[in-house]
């Protein structure tokens, strides 16, 4: 279904579902981005929608991590760069709707028009305001037709009301599509689809990962190991290095999340190897902060910090925000690990002081998590005092986005990074 709508005349789809259910459609959706016949740009957006303005912000903020990832790859690939998104995007005299209209204009105004665009507005849970989501989709509608803006098509999630569907149900541009309900049909679909006669091969490896993700979330870490390598032999034998990297790191993943940290260092290590031939630099940026990870669990502390830190330069230089915020995190941590709070306090002031230029408040609110505890180990209590007010003015500003987020209860630890 979704390989469908990328290639036909249609500008709309409409999606019905369950959150566990959209999960694994967009994921679906994503084993066909990976598709080198498939020209479209993806650009999704799953943040939840509450505040109008922040949900913008928050597209803005995914976007500018987007461009500076992907324009080093065009680079490498001979093709020109994703322009900056416009000041306009930010402009707090505009509404939240003018905004979103902004961002839209400007990326097709600045991607080649060879290319689609697919914008995927499909919040992983149901809109509160879903009257307001809706506007903002149809806002979004109406003035791409309004406008004659050709080679953009929309993949949004409906809300509980059924207000999409309703409206555009008799629109020939649109269709309207509800996934199975649980993951079990849709992973049968998807392997369905993978197995049948017209499948290539490349098809057959990327359901083996997906069907390895699956393996995961039910703690079948064996069937998941026997699936990535399946994929692995696939990309080996066709020489498709990034995706080998790619595999080694979920193989290193299995063995992490299973507390065999050793074993995860060697295949984070394969897979930074490949990624360092291959100059990908996304890749390093999260592979290298994985590999750290699993030294900082072995205590080889030194170590994770060369490692974190190359990952905080490839992010400063591509402009990634969340992934140097979050390498600055580490090396904090190691450095604390090691007995030298000093020197942590000064690399989570480092990026305590980037969160706050740019007015990032989820880093640094885990920032400040950090902070306000070690400036006690000091015994600095003036400026303990200062970071526990700052972290409890960030607290009420993630609550208003997500009273969930608000307490994360002294900082990240040592996890997996996404890609």
């Amino acid at each position: 279904m979704a390989r469908s709508f990328l290639v036909d005349e249609r500008r709309l789809m409409i999606i019905h579902g369950s959150s566990d259910s959209l999960v694994f459609f967009m994921k679906l959706v994503g084993k066909i981005e990976e598709d080198p016949l498939v020209p479209d740009i993806f650009l999704s957006f799953s943040h939840n929608f509450r505040i109008p303005a922040d949900y913008v912000d928050a597209i803005a903020a995914q976007m500018e991590q987007q461009i500076s990832s992907l324009n080093p790859q065009l680079a490498l690939a001979g093709q020109s760069p994703v322009p900056d998104l416009p000041t306009v995007v930010k402009d707090p005299n505009l509404t939240a709707d003018e905004r979103l209209w902004e961002l839209v204009r400007a990326l097709r105004a600045g991607i080649g028009q060879e290319r689609p665009l697919l914008f995927i507005f499909c919040p992983f849970e149901q809109p509160l305001a879903e009257g307001r989501f809706s506007f903002f989709i149809e806002n979004i509608i109406d003035r791409l037709e309004d406008n004659e803006i050709e080679g953009v098509k929309l993949m949004v999630r409906d809300t509980e009301s059924h207000l999409l569907s309703r409206k555009y149900n008799d629109w020939p541009a649109a269709t309207i599509y509800k996934p199975p309900l649980d993951r079990d049909s849709l992973f049968a679909g998807i392997m369905a689809q993978a197995e049948s006669a017209d499948a290539t091969d490349d098809e057959r490896a990327q359901a083996q990962m997906l069907a390895a993700g699956v393996d995961v979330g039910n703690k079948k870490f064996d069937s998941a190991l026997e699936r990535n390598r399946l994929a692995l032999d696939h990309y080996t034998r066709t020489g498709q290095r990034e995706r080998q990297s790619i595999v080694l790191a979920s193989i290193g993943d299995l063995y992490y999340i299973q507390g065999q940290f050793a074993d995860a260092q060697t295949y984070y290590e394969q897979a930074v190897t490949i990624a360092v031939e291959e100059e990908s630099h996304p890749l390093l940026m999260y592979q290298c902060i994985n590999l750290g990870n699993a030294l900082l669990m072995q205590e080889k502390n030194e170590e994770a910090v060369v490692y974190y830190r190359s990952s905080e330069q490839l992010a400063g230089a591509h402009r990634a925000l969340p992934h140097q915020i979050r390498a600055l995190e580490m090396i904090g941590t190691a450095q604390q690990q090691d007995g030298l709070t000093a020197e942590a306090i000064q690399t989570w002031e480092q990026a305590a002081q980037i969160c706050r230029e740019t007015q990032f408040i989820f880093g640094l609110m885990s920032m400040l998590e950090h902070l306000a505890p070690s400036y006690g180990l000091v015994s600095d209590g003036e400026k303990q005092a200062a970071a526990n007010r700052q972290l409890e003015e960030c607290r009420a500003g993630v609550s208003e986005i997500n009273p969930a987020l608000s307490q994360s209860g002294g900082g990240l630890q040592p996890g997996l990074e996404g890609r």
